[in-house]
Order: structure tokens, then sequence, then C-alpha cells
């Protein structure tokens, strides 16, 4: 402590206080009171400061603007080159244009390249090549898909396993589709098994083929059913 502080406060006589309080006024508080209020609105101002600095770290990073932004992209078509399909020739006046081919189904003689598919059989588009035994893609309402020449019927045309174009006579003498894709002897030809025959008989008198429903016959004996009605086989 101080010993003019200690002198003032031991003192008793009024000279003495007078002197003691001009050399240790009071106070005056007021600036002290500014000067807190000045710091709290610092660190205040600071922690908001902190705050906003973390929020902002913690958040996810501002999205980038995507490459077209704000720009109008355009393509030069005079290459002749679809943007969309990458086709030749698709701006282009002046460019060669493909034929695509016609659908299954349509006429085209015998010219491969005239169908979408490139198989032209039976004298139509076909869905594939369909030259197998007893195939057509050409039956009755349905053109353009291969399917099995139905039974009893004739296939005027096939490939068979040696590269040769046939048809069933030629193949097996007298012979007809069995409607499963198949030539196969018709009523009373020449047979040694009765799976050589349309109706799976061969008869062990005469070594000829029985006659299946819906063959031709002019005799009972003829018909792998014994009945031979109105010329045909029952």
């Amino acid at each position: 402590m101080r010993s003019g502080f200690l002198a003032c406060t031991t003192g008793s006589d009024a000279k003495r206080r007078m002197s003691c309080a001009q050399r240790w006024p009071t106070r005056d508080t007021s600036g002290i009171i500014v000067g807190m209020r000045f710091m709290l609105l610092t660190f205040s101002a600071l922690a908001c400061v902190l705050t906003a600095v973390a929020a902002c770290s913690d958040d996810d990073p501002a999205p980038i603007a995507s490459a077209d932004a704000g720009f109008d992209v355009q393509v030069d078509t005079s290459s002749g080159i679809d943007a969309g399909t990458g086709d030749v020739g698709a701006d282009d006046p002046d460019a060669e244009a493909v034929d695509a081919g016609a659908p299954i189904g349509t006429a085209c003689g015998t010219d491969n390249s005239a169908c979408a598919s490139r198989f032209c059989v039976d004298g139509v588009c076909c869905d594939q090549a369909c030259t197998g035994q007893c195939l057509s893609c050409n039956n009755a309402g349905n053109a353009g898909k291969c399917a099995n020449i139905p039974r009893l019927k004739e296939d005027p045309s096939y490939v068979d396993d040696a590269g040769t174009t046939v048809n069933c006579t030629q193949a097996v003498g007298g012979a007809n589709c069995d409607g499963a894709g198949k030539c196969l002897r018709t009523v009373s030809t020449s047979c040694l098994q009765g799976s050589s025959c349309l109706s799976g008989q061969c008869s062990a008198g005469t070594m000829k083929c029985l006659g299946a429903p819906g063959e031709i016959c002019s005799a009972l004996a003829e018909c792998a059913s014994n009945v031979c009605s109105v010329g045909v086989c029952q």
C-alpha cells in the first residue's frame, strides 16, 4: 500500500483530509463501463464470425456450374453425320440413300437383297434361311414366317444334307410332308418299315405303305384303317 494513501487514511486533522481528497480524488466509472461494453461487443462479433466459419466448413461446397450452363451448344451437321444416330448422310442431301429392304412377307422373287432380313425364300421375304426339309416361308396365312409344311403337302424345294436342292418326291420316291418337317412315303409306295410311311404302317404282305387318313385310295386294303371312302382313306 502506498505510504501517502496510508497517511491519508490515518490522518486526523482537517487539513490533511483536504490534502488527501485532492491527491486521491474519487474515480469516474463511466469510462470503465463504456470500455467493458466495447469489449463485450467485440467478443460477440468474434463469436459470430467463428460460428459462420464453422457452418461453412460443415456444409457441402457450392455446386460447380455445369459445363453447358448459360451456353448454347451447336452441332455442326455439315459433315453429314447424324449426331443422334451416327448415320452417315442423315443431313446430307447429296448422300446416297441406303435401301433397308422390304419387311418379311413381302414378295421378292429370288432377290435376297430386296429383303430387310436378306432372306428371300419361296418368293417372299423370310425371317430366316428356311432351307430345311418340309419347311416353307410361304404357308397359307403365314407368309414370311418359316414353318413346317402342312401334312400331305409336297415340299417343292429344299436343300438336303449333301447341299443339293431337291423336293420330297426326288428325295423319297412318292413322298409328301408329314407336317412335322419330314418327307415320308405315301400310300402304295414301296417300304421296308412303317417309319418310312406317312401312316406309320408298311404292309408285310405287299411291302407297301398303307394309306394314312386323308390319302387318296382306290381300295380298302390300301388304307391303314381299312376304310376307303369316296376315294380317301379314313
